[in-house]
C-alpha cells in the first residue's frame, strides 16, 4: 500500500512535471518567433539608417560649401576697390530726346522698296524672253506689222473679240503694204520655237485675207507635226507630201474650208524624207501654180529651231513673217536664227506679236478702241417697213 502511495505520488509529480515544462516550452516557442521576427527586422532598418545618414552628409556637405562661397564673397565684396570713376557726370538735356522709331520705319520702307525695284530691274535685264516692243523694234531692227491681244475660243469654235479680229485687219494692211510688189501675196510663217502661235497667227491672217475678197490658200508646210487640219476639221491625208511625192494631183488636196474665201493645203502623210521634198523641184513648181490661181498664199513653216524647212519655204516664196510669242520667245535663239537671211534671198517683212497684254507699250500698238467695234445693225419689222415705206 505504502509503495502505491509512492507510485501514485510520483506519477502525479511527474505529470505536474510534464506540465510545467510543456508551459515554459511554448513559452520559449512564442519568445524565440518574436525574437526572429526582430532579427529578421534588423537588416531594411539597418539599410534605411544607412541611406538617411548617406543623405545628412551630403546635405551637411553642401550646406557647408554654399557656406563657405557666400563667406567668400562677402569678404570680395567688402574688399574690392572699383576700377570706375566718375570724371564727368552726365547733364541733364534740355529737351527730351526725339522718337526715332517713324524716321528708321521710313528708312526700312524706302530700303526694301528700293531693293525690290533693283531686284525687278536686274531680272528684267536678265530676262532671255521677249518682254517689250522694244526689243524687237529698237534692239533687233525688225518692223513690227501687229500686234495680236490674249483670246479665247468660244463653245462654237469662233472668235468673236472684237480686238483680235481688228489687230488681224491691222495685220494684214500692213502685210499687204510691206510686201509692195506687184502679183500674189506669198509669205512663209514662222517663229522662234514651238507654241509661239505661228500657225494660230497664219490661219487667222489667211482667213483675213480671204475675208476681204482675196483668193486665198494657207499651205500646213510642217511635214514634221503640221495640225492645220484639226483647225479645220479636215483629214490630214492626202497633202502636201503626197501632192510632192507624185501620188495624188493638185485638185484633191487643194480643199475648202468652210472660210470665206480661204482653201487649205493640209500636211499629208508623215515621211521621213519629207524635209528633201520640201526642197524639190516640185515644191518650187507648186509654189508657181499656187501663185497662178490663188492672190494670197501663206505657208505655215515648221520653228527656226526645228530644222532649215523654214529657211527654205520662205526662200522659195521669198518672204518671211515672224510670230513672237511675249513672255515665250527667247531673244537669244531669235537673234542667232534670224543671222542666217544674210546669206539667203529672204526679206523679212517684219513681226507679229502675239500674246500681249493690253497695257503699255503694247496698248499702243493696239487698232482697236472700245466702242468703235464693226457690228451688223439689227432692226425690227416695222422699221424696215417705215424706211421701206420712206423710200417709195
Amino acid at each position: 500500500a505504502i509503495l502505491d502511495a509512492d507510485k501514485e505520488g510520483y506519477l502525479r509529480s511527474a505529470r505536474a512535471l510534464i506540465q510545467t515544462l510543456t508551459g515554459r516550452t511554448r513559452s520559449l516557442t512564442d519568445a524565440i518567433a518574436q525574437t526572429a521576427d526582430s532579427l529578421r527586422a534588423i537588416p531594411p532598418r539597418a539599410t534605411e539608417e544607412a541611406r538617411l545618414m548617406r543623405r545628412v552628409a551630403l546635405a551637411t556637405s553642401l550646406f557647408n560649401t554654399l557656406q563657405q562661397r557666400y563667406d567668400e564673397t562677402r569678404i570680395a565684396q567688402a574688399t574690392d576697390v572699383s576700377d570706375v570713376r566718375i570724371l564727368d557726370p552726365a547733364g541733364v538735356p534740355p529737351w527730351p530726346t526725339k522718337n526715332t522709331a517713324p524716321r528708321l520705319l521710313l528708312l526700312a520702307v524706302l530700303g526694301g522698296f528700293g531693293l525690290a525695284s533693283l531686284g525687278s530691274v536686274l531680272m528684267d535685264r536678265w530676262d532671255p524672253r521677249f518682254q517689250y516692243p522694244e526689243q524687237v523694234s529698237r534692239d533687233m531692227g525688225i518692223a513690227i506689222l501687229g500686234t495680236i491681244p490674249h483670246v479665247r475660243t468660244a463653245r462654237d469654235g469662233t472668235l468673236g473679240d472684237p480686238a483680235f479680229r481688228e489687230a488681224m485687219r491691222g495685220v494684214r494692211m500692213n502685210i499687204a503694204f510691206a510686201y509692195g510688189a506687184a502679183g500674189p501675196v506669198t509669205l512663209t510663217v514662222t517663229s522662234p520655237g514651238s507654241a509661239d502661235g505661228k500657225s494660230f497667227v497664219a490661219l487667222w491672217l489667211a482667213r483675213a485675207f480671204g475675208e476681204a475678197g482675196r483668193r486665198t490658200v494657207i499651205v500646213d508646210a510642217d511635214v514634221r507635226r503640221g495640225a492645220l487640219h484639226r483647225r479645220c476639221d479636215l483629214l490630214r491625208k492626202p497633202g502636201l507630201t503626197d501632192l510632192l511625192k507624185g501620188d495624188v494631183p493638185l485638185e484633191r488636196v487643194v480643199r475648202a474650208t468652210g472660210m470665206p474665201g480661204l482653201d487649205l493645203i493640209t500636211s499629208g502623210t508623215r515621211m521621213d524624207d519629207g524635209p528633201e521634198l520640201l526642197a524639190g523641184p516640185a515644191m518650187r513648181s507648186l509654189v508657181g501654180d499656187l501663185r497662178a490661181r490663188f492672190d494670197v498664199v501663206v505657208f505655215d513653216s515648221p520653228p527656226l529651231s526645228a530644222g532649215i524647212d523654214p529657211f527654205v519655204l520662205a526662200s522659195l516664196s521669198a518672204n518671211m513673217l515672224l510670230v513672237i510669242r511675249t513672255g515665250l520667245s527667247v531673244r537669244e535663239l531669235t537673234y542667232t536664227k534670224l543671222e542666217a537671211l544674210n546669206r539667203l534671198p529672204i526679206r523679212l517683212l517684219g513681226a507679229v506679236l502675239n500674246d500681249v497684254p493690253d497695257t503699255a507699250p503694247f496698248a499702243y500698238y493696239s487698232n482697236y478702241l472700245p466702242g468703235y467695234e464693226a457690228e451688223a445693225e439689227h432692226r425690227d419689222a416695222s422699221a424696215t417697213r417705215a424706211t421701206a415705206a420712206e423710200a417709195r
